[in-house]
Parts: structure tokens; C-alpha cells; sequence
């Protein structure tokens, strides 16, 4: 601190800023001239009131007086200010210093204790004890006045009966990981130092940072910790301890502070309500759909209006549910859905079995699912039947794609809607792992207890097993096709020189030599749909003759047979177009070369005759397919009936010398239908005659009579079993031979029969005691019975089930089994719309859950009644598995682990 003794040269004393200088950091601003003037009128005041003091009475017992204030240029000060500013270093004008002046008020102290009576000139700021020892010696003290020296010994004295402050020393934050841990060391070829754990066994070395060395403690040594602080009491660093007393710390405080939040509302601002209007509502709509990818149509669909409808109905506004709370209760609504078919499968309207349909499919994001669907006959009245089908099943698979797991995935369907003790027939396509999965299937099936219990004969795989007839039809004609056509499948992704390398062998070809129509159909067609302006170009050609509804030409695929059909089909539709837009586009080609490969295209008058001869051919097949792809009425009793004909048009095709061409290919698909014909014939489903319609009447036309007579004697075999079984704890029933049922006389034209009392001439001869079942199977099969007109078969066997009760028992099973897997294909249609590429993440349970969902909402109801339609989406590709060993499955929730691992499987 600079003195007036400082300045004796005439020279300012250069000195650093008082943030550089105020090494106790207690904002002392003060400059040293100013502060010195301070202190010495301080001590000028001080012995002015030492001497008015003096001049008062002495007294015994001392009176308060109030302070007397002193004008200073500093400002007003009493007394009892500046003695506490020389005793306790306290005062109102300057807090700081004070502070800082006691604090070296101590240490001069110490210094006085060991000899030094009175301190020389006082340099420290005002406070200290020695300030009063600087009062001028013209000051003479009296009796009463007390002297500098005294003054200083009280002060001497107030300082020794205080004892010194001892600072503790600062302890090392990090005592706790040195006591834990040994020294940071460099390890390996990295310079990064590493600490070991003398806890651990063996040597557990860990990165030497503060942070992760805690996070070890407090995951695998927080007892031994913990005990090590209590008893060294060091405060606890551990990343838990830690957070706690922060927040206890913020919880404190912000109970400490006294606020009015806990009784203030805020205030919602008014919300703007816009007045609706048609305009308004057209504007959000037309939003929503183009942000959301909606297909313009959207706003038409009835679920769109019926949304519309009930938030129209709110009075407090509509509360939009988030994504978690939707995707929670679609898979709540899934459950309940299956709960109530589960229900309904085991009530008495479902008396008959549940035959089901599976298939595997990939979607576009490599996800194998396995699809399965129940159908059954439901007796909603015991005369109104109804033919019922629903998607059961929608399992991911992604693990090995065996037989084994496909036949455990099923098993587990059918155990969740408890039917086991009901399964009929199982439709499937004929790869060779589905084999394999009807085996464990049935397995399973046979040692399930619950079926079991209900005493049903054993379920073998090898007679409930239904071959897709719509596969069988696939492969014959993929081998009539794959036979006459040599030609690579392109598509418009296939590169130049694939497509390039095709054409090629096409142009040299001489005209002298038959040239591949269908591989010439299928480079023009890719050619065609190459690019955006060749697309138009063909419609600008159709456009230019009139036609208000230009079409494009259609590219097969490899994997589905009607669509080879179908694109030459719509080829020979457009062949008055072709050969134009053939020259136009190759006048856009730069060299000769490519125009003349180009032109070679143009498909000449003979080869569309050959066109029409091969779709003559395939035509077969397609009105074949057609007869029995529908799920709204049964099909399988048209399903050899459909086979046989094919079988019998192609083989007479193979005999003309008109389709000499076509004999190898011909001959190829007959193959194909002979070797899975041979193993249907081990199941007697086909067998079964109950369409009133045909009976046995095909058999009577299609076979020879020695065929017949067996197929009758089967169907025999099958009844007396099936009767034998209803009637085994009941006595047979009466025969009446001069009987008539009132279905009979309701149904009759004759007059005759118009009056109750008029007698009824017997309508069989009187049936065999030993055989009663006879009269029933007799009554039917040669009874002349005939649907009415756009009478369903399932509905013709719910009026007359009760004159024929047996049969009504077979039709209830018999009834429900699928010629094809047709209702799992749709299934796939349906989910490849759902896992689309802004959808490629969705997990297994909401995958099942909306497809299962959606057939549910199709049709309002639980379950499904598919419209008879039987052409298949030529743009969707279908992948069959055909033990690709590049599939994988999934293992459904709740599959018995029993299975994996030393089964059994009956052959």
C-alpha cells in the first residue's frame, strides 16, 4: 500500500491493476492515494473523539448516550463506527477491506507478542490495531484518557484471548481411486495410460480416466467403497452419490424459495376457431392426401366417411391418439378378434372340421411369412348354411426354412384357436418341404391331448393332404411354356447386353427357320416399356385409329404362367400397332445396324397365326384354373373333372399334326399332370359326390364302366363309416318305406300331393336290416335332385339336412376344403401393400395383427366371404419357397420346445 513517503521524489510509483495486484481477490479498488487519504482522516476523526472524550465527567456506572456523528469528506461516521472498524474490521462503507485488515490485524499481532511494543508507521488499510498508534504526539492524554499505547495493549490483549484460525488442509479429490487403483501406466502398443483394480482377481486393467474408474467402482466394488469412505470419512464420488446431491441440493432450493407458481394457472390462449365450410374441409382433405401418399380415391373409401362421421358427432372437439396408444390397441383388437373365432370355432354352429390352406411368400424387405386360412361350414340356422373362411395365420419366419418349422408354425396356429380335435383337410402347393411340414403337422396333431380326449381317428398326412391344383396347372404349363420358348424372361431392368445378346439371336434367325413368337413377343414387349416416351408413342399410335382407352403391352414373369397368357393376349390385340411403332423406333437409332436388328422384330402374318395356336393351347389351361379358383362356394368337386379335361384336350392336341410344333412342349405339361394326378389318387376327398348337380355323372361319362363301379363302392365305403359313427350309441331309426318327407311335398308340382291325406307311393324299396345306412345312401345318390336356380351346393345340403342327416355329416367336412391355395395368395396380395417401402421395419405381431385385422374389416365381420374372382394381379410377383434354401422362418410365440429335438415322425 503506497504512503505519502512514497511520493517524495515527485514521481507516481508504477503499479499493476488492482485484478493483478488484489491477491485476496476482495474487490479492493481503491487507488493507493485515495486509499491512504482515507485512512489518515479516519485517524483524525479518531483522536477528535478521543479528546471530547476526555473533556466529559467521569463516572461509576456508564451511561448510554446515542453516537455522535462526525463529518467527514467521506461522509458521516460515529464512534462506535470507527471502533468497530479498528477492533472487528466491520463496516458499512466498506466491508471488503475491513475483512481483509483483520485479517492482517492477526498476524501483526503475533509479530507485537514477541517484543514490539508499538508498530512503526501503519501501511495496511484502515482497521488494523496499530491505526490508533499513528495519532500525532501533539496529542497530550490525560488521566482519563487512555494512551496510544494502552489502546493498543486492550487491542493486544482482545487478540490473544481469541485463539488463531487453523485452515484445514485441502484433501486430494482423487484419494479414492488411488486407493483403489495403482498408478497409470502405459500399456500396449498405444501411449493410452491404464489403471489396475486391486479388488479384481487377476490383473483387470481399465482406461485411466476419472470418470470410468468411478462407473467400475459403483457397477462392481460400491460395498467395499462405501465402507472405505465411512471409516476415512472422504466424501463418496461415486456417479450416483453424486447426481443425488445435486439434487437434493436444486430440491432445496427450490423449496427454500417462496414463489407463487403453486397457486397461479396460466393462461391458455383463446384458441382460433375457424369456421367450417365445404371449401375448408376440401382444403385439409386434399392436404392430408397429397402429404400422406394417399391414392386420389382415398376419400372415397367407406371407412374414410364413417371417420368423418364420428368426429362430427364430438361436442369437446376429437382427441387424436398417438402412435404407441394405436399400435397398442391394434394389437389388443387382434387378440379379441382371435378369442372370438376361437369361440365361435368350439360352439355348436361350427359341427363340422376346419380344413386350411397354407402357403409361404417373401415380402419386398426379404421378411418369409407363412400364411394360413381356416374355412368351415357355419350353421347359422340349422337350414341356412354358409361357407366361412378367414386368415388364422400371418407368421414371420426367420430361421431355417424347413419342413420341421413350418410344420411346428402350423401346429401353433391351430393350438391357439383350439381346433385341434377339428382339422380336416390341409391345401398346399408341391414343394417338397411341404411334405416334411405335414408330417410334423400331423405328428403333433396325433399328440395333442386335448385331441386326444375327444377320441377323433388319427390324422395321417398322406390322405389330408390336398395338392393345389392351381400350382399343379402352374407347373404342367411353366413346362409347356419353358418347352416351346427358349428365350431368357427380361424384364425392363435387365441390362443392355442381356437384351442386346437376345435380340441378336432372334435377328439371325433366317426367315427360312420358325422363330420363337414368344421370346419375339416378350423383346418387343421390353423394348415397349423400356422408357416413358416409347410408352407414349404406342398410345399416340392407338390414339391417332380412335381408341379413347389406349393399353400397353403387358411382361410376362417367370414364376407365373398367366402372365405369359395374358401378354400375348394383349400382343395380339395390338398387332396393327406394332410394326408402325417397331419402325418408328428404329429410326431413333444412330446406327444401320440397330435399325435392321430393330426392324427384324416386326413379327410377320405366319408367326401371329402361331400366336394364336400356342394361346389356343394355354386357353385350356386358364378355363381349367378358372373352374376351381373361388372360395365362396366349393370347388374341389370340379377339380379332377377339370384336370381330366385338360389332360384329355392336350393329348388329343398332341396327336394333330395341326400343333406338330407344339408336340414336345404338350407333351411336357402332360407329364407334369400325370405324376401329380397318380398322387391325388390316394385321397378320397376327390371322391366325395356331393354336388346334386353332377353326382356320379361324371364318372359315368369320363370313365369306363369298370372305373365307375370302384369310385361308387368308395364313396360307399365312406358313408357306411361316417353313419356307423353317428349312430353308435343310438338304435338305427325305422325304415318307412311309404313315407314322404314334408320337404317332399313342399317341393312337388303335383297335385296329388297338394292334400295331407292323399297317399305317398314308396320313393326306394324297403332298405336292408342288416344295412340300414342303405336307404340314406340310395335316397341321394339316386334320387333326381338339382339346384335351383343360383342355389349354392352349401345351401341345397343345410334345407336337407335333416331328411339326409349322414350325408349332411360329410357335407359339413367334405364341404369346406379348398382345390387351392388361392385364399393365402390374396393374403399376400394384401400384405405386400402393408410392408411397402415406407413400411419395411414393421415387426411380426403388428404385420399378423393388420393382416388378420384388415380381412376382418373387408367385410364388417369376423369373417371373410371373398367375391368369386379368380384372376390373378399380373404386377404382383409371388415367390414360392420350393425348398430355396434361402429362405428363413421364424418360430412362432409359444411353440413347444419339445419339438426340436427327439420327435418321432409317423410316415
Amino acid at each position: 500500500m503506497a504512503t505519502p513517503s512514497d511520493t517524495s521524489l515527485g514521481k507516481r510509483v508504477r503499479r499493476a491493476s488492482f485484478r493483478l495486484g488484489d491477491a485476496d481477490n476482495d474487490a479492493n479498488v481503491e487507488l493507493p492515494s485515495l486509499q491512504a487519504a482515507r485512512e489518515e482522516s479516519l485517524l483524525q476523526q479518531a483522536a477528535a473523539l478521543a479528546a471530547k472524550a476526555s473533556s466529559l465527567p467521569t463516572s461509576t456506572t456508564p451511561r448510554s448516550r446515542p453516537p455522535s456523528p462526525t463529518s467527514t469528506r467521506l461522509g458521516s461516521v460515529t464512534l462506535e463506527e470507527v471502533e468497530d472498524e479498528d477492533t472487528d474490521g466491520g463496516s458499512a462503507t466498506d466491508a471488503s477491506t475491513a475483512t481483509t485488515a483483520s485479517r492482517r490485524k492477526k498476524r501483526k499481532t503475533s509479530k507485537r507478542k514477541k517484543g514490539s511494543a508499538t508498530p512503526a508507521t501503519t501501511s495496511g488499510p484502515v482497521g488494523t490495531a496499530a491505526s490508533a498508534a499513528a495519532v500525532p504526539a501533539t496529542t497530550q492524554p490525560t488521566a482519563a484518557q487512555p494512551t496510544p499505547q494502552s489502546t493498543t495493549a486492550l487491542h493486544e490483549s482482545d487478540s490473544e484471548s481469541e485463539p488463531d484460525a487453523v485452515v484445514a488442509p485441502k484433501r486430494n479429490r482423487t484419494e479414492d481411486l488411488d486407493t483403489f487403483f495403482n498408478t497409470a501406466q502405459a500399456r500396449g502398443p498405444t501411449t493410452k495410460k491404464s489403471r489396475r483394480c486391486k479388488l479384481c482377481p487377476g490383473e483387470k486393467y481399465l482406461t485411466a480416466e476419472v470418470t470410468t474408474l468411478r462407473r467400475y467402482l459403483e457397477a462392481h466394488h460400491v460395498r467395499p467403497y462405501d465402507k472405505w469412505c465411512e471409516r476415512t470419512g472422504f466424501t463418496t464420488m461415486l456417479p450416483k452419490a453424486v447426481r443425488a446431491r445435486k439434487d437434493a441440493a436444486s430440491n432445496a432450493a427450490a423449496n427454500a424459495q417462496q414463489t407463487l407458481n403453486g397457486h397461479l394457472v396460466p393462461i391458455q390462449p383463446a384458441p382460433n376457431v375457424v369456421k367450417y365450410s365445404d371449401a375448408l374441409f376440401q382444403q385439409a382433405a386434399e392436404e392430408w392426401l397429397i402429404m400422406t401418399n394417399q391414392p386420389i380415391d382415398a376419400l372415397s373409401h367407406p371407412k374414410f366417411h364413417e371417420l368423418i362421421e364420428v368426429a362430427a358427432r364430438a361436442t369437446d372437439g376429437v382427441k387424436i391418439p398417438e402412435r404407441r396408444a394405436v399400435r397398442e390397441n391394434i394389437i389388443r383388437r387382434f387378440q379379441q378378434n382371435v378369442a372370438e373365432l376361437r369361440k365361435r370355432f368350439n360352439s355348436d354352429k361350427v359341427r363340422g372340421e376346419i380344413s386350411l390352406t397354407c402357403d409361404a411368400w417373401q415380402a419386398g424387405n426379404r421378411d418369409a411369412y407363412l400364411a394360413v386360412t381356416a374355412h368351415w361350414i357355419e350353421e347359422v340356422t340349422p337350414t341356412d348354411w354358409r361357407l366361412r373362411s378367414a386368415l388364422v395365420g400371418f407368421t414371420q419366419m426367420n430361421t431355417a426354412h424347413d419342413g420341421a418349422r413350418l410344420g411346428r408354425a402350423m401346429y401353433n396356429v391351430a393350438k391357439r384357436y383350439g381346433i385341434t380335435h377339428k382339422i380336416g383337410w390341409i391345401t398346399c402347393d408341391n414343394a417338397s418341404n411341404n411334405n416334411t411340414m405335414l408330417k410334423w403337422f400331423g405328428t403333433k396333431l396325433n399328440q395333442n391331448k386335448h385331441r386326444r380326449n375327444a377320441k377323433v381317428p388319427k390324422w395321417k398326412h398322406s390322405e389330408r393332404h390336398i395338392r393345389c391344383l392351381a400350382h399343379i396347372i402352374n407347373l404342367a404349363t411353366q413346362a409347356v411354356i419353358a418347352t416351346h420358348s427358349k428365350t431368357p424372361h427380361l424384364n425392363t431392368e435387365s441390362s443392355p447386353t442381356d437384351v442386346d445378346t437376345a435380340l441378336d439371336d432372334l435377328a439371325d434367325i433366317s426367315t427360312a427357320y420358325d422363330r420363337d413368337e414368344t421370346g419375339l413377343i416378350r423383346i418387343i414387349t421390353v423394348k415397349a416399356r423400356s422408357s416413358a416416351k416409347r410408352t407414349e408413342l404406342l398410345k399416340q399410335l392407338q390414339e391417332k385409329e380412335g381408341v379413347k382407352v389406349p393399353l400397353n403391352l403387358i411382361l410376362d414373369m417367370k414364376v407365373r404362367w398367366s402372365s405369359t397368357f395374358a401378354m400375348l393376349k394383349r400382343a395380339l390385340d395390338l398387332r396393327e400397332y406394332l410394326t408402325d411403332f417397331i419402325f418408328k423406333i428404329s429410326m431413333e437409332e444412330p446406327s444401320p445396324e440397330k435399325q435392321r436388328a430393330l426392324r427384324e422384330l416386326c413379327v410377320t402374318p405366319a408367326e401371329w397365326d402361331q400366336v394364336k395356336e400356342f394361346l389356343r393351347i394355354l386357353k385350356y389351361a386358364d378355363d381349367a384354373q378358372h373352374s376351381f379358383s373361388t372360395e365362396t362356394d366349393p370347388a374341389l368337386s370340379h377339380a379332377l373333372p377339370a384336370l381330366e379335361k385338360l389332360h384329355k384336350t392336350w393329348s388329343a392336341i398332341a396327336k394333330k399334326q395341326k400343333y406338330e410344333r407344339y408336340h414336345d412342349a404338350v407333351n411336357a405339361g402332360l407329364n407334369k399332370i400325370s405324376t401329380y394326378y397318380n398322387k391325388a389318387s390316394s385321397v378320397d376327398a376327390y371322391s366325395v359326390f356331393l354336388d346334386p348337380n353332377l353326382k356320379t355323372l361324371h364318372f359315368k361319362k369320363a370313365w369306363a364302366n369298370d372305373l365307375e363301379l370302384p369310385a361308387r363302392d368308395l364313396m360307399l365305403k365312406i358313408f357306411t363309416e361316417r353313419w356307423k359313427s353317428l349312430n353308435a350309441t343310438s338304435p338305427a331309426p325305422r325304415p318307412m318305406a311309404h313315407a314322404r318327407s314334408q320337404l317332399d311335398i313342399d317341393m312337388s308340382d303335383d297335385d296329388e300331393f297338394s292334400t295331407p291325406n292323399t297317399p305317398s307311393p314308396p320313393l326306394v324299396p324297403a332298405p336292408n336290416a342288416d344295412k340300414p345306412w342303405l336307404w340314406e345312401f340310395n335316397r341321394y345318390i339316386d334320387g333326381d335332385d338339382r339346384l335351383e336356380h343360383e342355389q349354392g351346393v352349401v345351401a341345397w345340403w343345410g334345407l336337407h339336412s335333416h331328411v339326409l342327416p349322414t350325408w349332411a355329416s360329410l357335407a359339413r367336412d367334405y364341404l369346406a376344403i379348398m382345390a387351392s391355395s388361392v385364399s393365402s395368395e390374396r393374403a399376400f396380395s394384401q400384405a405386400g401393400i402393408t410392408i411397402s417401402k415406407r413400411r419395411n421395419r414393421l415387426k411380426a405381431d403388428i404385420v399378423e395383427a393388420l393382416q388378420i385385422l384388415k380381412s376382418v374389416l373387408n367385410t364388417g365381420l369376423i369373417f371373410r366371404e371373398h367375391d368369386a374372382t379368380v384372376d390373378w394381379e399380373f404386377e404382383n410377383e409371388l415367390e414360392e419357397d420350393d425348398n430355396d434354401p434361402a429362405w428363413v422362418d421364424v418360430d412362432a410365440d409359444g411353440s413347444d420346445r419339445e419339438d426340436d429335438d427327439g420327435m418321432v415322425i409317423d410316415d
